[in-house]
């Protein structure tokens, strides 16, 4: 049954190929000939040259074409517009018109020139001479107040600066290539193209509006005040940019080999792309948001990150917001305040020779690593550990659900724990409270700066547990569930630990 079956499929798909080049073999020997809309153009059948001048307008240039390459000439010396079209087509086509045109004209007081070329269906004869098909527009550089506006199917689309007039708007839409060569100096620089791109320090724009698809876009140097940059998969690569507003699917921003990316202010939107800045220069806030994509920032003076599945790192930041997920962030330095917010992500601060100040945490079950904080310090993690390290701390809260390791500790303190304890107050300039959950079996105070006699004091067990109070090596008080000060002086800061199933173990001076 299986032998049957596939020669029955062998059967019909020799009929089918045999079909098809039947059709095909018609063609070839009857050009013009139709079968399902399709037809052969024969050598000779398919040539068309044009050549005219535009005049009597005074607005705007509108440029149509569908596969025939583009060369837009801005030159000197002449005053009005000079079009010149060419085609020398061969092989199978579906297009409409039996015959390849260019049809110009004024409507409005703006210029229309529209190709109507002939176009491949399969296969085409490659000409040997690249003069084989073009549309050229040469426009007078003393146009610098008229717009131009290409429009293309897949044509190769090519700008010939010639000069250094300032042109108003050029505005370019094809899936082909496109080049610019000589120095363009244009006021806005629209384009929207499905493959790569070079735009070199040759190309000035004030405002740069670009739409890539998945290939890589390069743009080298500062190009445009403004760039707004629309990718889908693919990549741009540059060196520095004034505003740039980016916003992709799974492109990715990076800087060019060898070079550092530099942004003044940046508003960035990607799904799974990476993001890589060396410096943000701007005081203005730039904002990013990505869901899988890594962020990695060298510098910036006001951030704000939402990444809800990859990791964020920054090097050093003035005032950062960080909005995460499941995704490591890393802030090495933050010299004015750093808050941040994650669901299961760890968190890691500050390093031996660089501060995070004023960070404000929280996270559900991610771990807080702060290797150091200063100014106003507020760690949260529901479910996980904190372990702080601080320089200069004007005042600490601390809520974790597993284990405290605190040390630099001063100002106004507020510590609860579900695992293991341990605090050490470099400077009694705050009330410090200790509270331990059910989970906590050990809590360790170190206040060994701070003579007994200069706090008020209260540690309690509501289980009974034993409080050990030395002073330096020596005991002073042991006792289960409660050791307080015999008299309250209200001049006095005040510690207080609270604990359930915890032994409890201060130190002092």
């Amino acid at each position: 049954m299986a032998k049957r079956i596939l020669a029955i499929l062998g059967i019909v798909l020799a009929s089918a190929v045999l079909f098809v080049v039947g059709c095909a073999v018609i063609l070839f020997l009857a050009p013009g000939v139709e079968i399902f809309g399709i037809r052969y153009v024969a050598v000779g059948q398919g040539n068309n040259y044009y050549r005219d001048y535009a005049d009597g307008f005074s607005g705007d240039i509108y440029i149509s074409s569908i596969e025939v390459p583009v060369i837009i000439s801005y030159q000197w010396g002449i005053s009005t517009p000079e079009i010149e079209y060419k085609q020398e087509f061969i092989g199978f086509t579906r297009s409409e018109r039996r015959d390849n045109q260019l049809v110009q004209g004024v409507e409005n007081n703006n210029l229309y020139i529209t190709a109507y070329d002939t176009e491949e269906f399969i296969y085409s004869h490659e000409s040997v001479s690249e003069e084989s098909e073009f549309l050229k527009v040469r426009i007078p550089q003393t146009y610098v107040n008229r717009k131009v506006f290409v429009e293309a199917d897949s044509s190769n689309v090519t700008i010939e600066a010639g000069g250094s007039g300032i042109q108003s708007e050029i505005k370019i839409d094809t899936t082909g290539e496109i080049s610019i060569n000589g120095t363009l100096n244009v006021g806005v620089l629209d384009i929207s193209t499905k493959r790569s791109l070079v735009l070199g320090n040759n190309v000035h724009a004030d405002t740069l509006n670009l739409k890539g698809g998945s290939y890589t876009v390069n743009i080298d140097g500062a190009i445009a005040s403004v760039m707004n940059v629309e990718m889908g998969s693919g990549s741009v690569v540059m060196t520095q940019a004034n505003i740039l507003n980016f916003k992709s699917t799974s492109g990715s921003i990076k800087a060019k080999d060898g070079s550092k990316l530099t942004i003044a202010q940046g508003n960035i939107e990607t799904y799974s792309g990476n993001i890589s800045v060396d410096r943000f220069t701007g005081s203005e806030l730039s904002t990013i948001k990505t869901t899988v994509g890594n962020v990695t920032i060298g510098e910036a003076e006001k951030i704000n990150v939402e990444n809800l599945r990859s990791s964020t790192m920054i090097n050093k930041v003035a005032s950062g917001n960080i909005t995460g997920g499941i995704g490591v962030i890393s802030v090495l330095e933050a010299t004015s305040s750093l808050s941040a917010t994650t669901q299961s992500g760890y968190v890691y601060l500050g390093e031996a020779d660089k501060s995070v100040k004023n960070p404000t945490i929280q996270t559900k079950t991610g771990k807080i690593v702060a290797e150091n904080v200063s100014g106003n310090v507020n760690l949260i993690s529901k479910n996980n550990s904190v372990t702080m390290k601080g320089t200069n701390v004007l005042s600490v809260n601390i809520e974790s659900g597993g284990s405290v390791l605190a040390t630099g500790v001063q100002g106004e303190t507020q510590i609860s724990g579900d695992g293991e304890i341990d605090v050490t107050v470099v400077a009694l300039t705050g009330n410090v409270n200790i509270e331990a959950g059910d989970g906590c079996k050990k809590v360790t105070l170190n206040m060994r700066d701070v003579s007994i006699d200069t706090f008020n004091y209260e540690f309690t067990s509501s289980k009974s547990r034993n409080a050990f109070v030395y002073a330096g090596d020596a005991k002073l008080f042991e006792e289960s569930s409660i050791i307080k000060s015999e008299t309250v002086n209200s001049f006095l800061k005040a510690v207080t630990i609270t604990t359930s199933y915890a032994d409890m173990y201060v130190y002092t001076k």
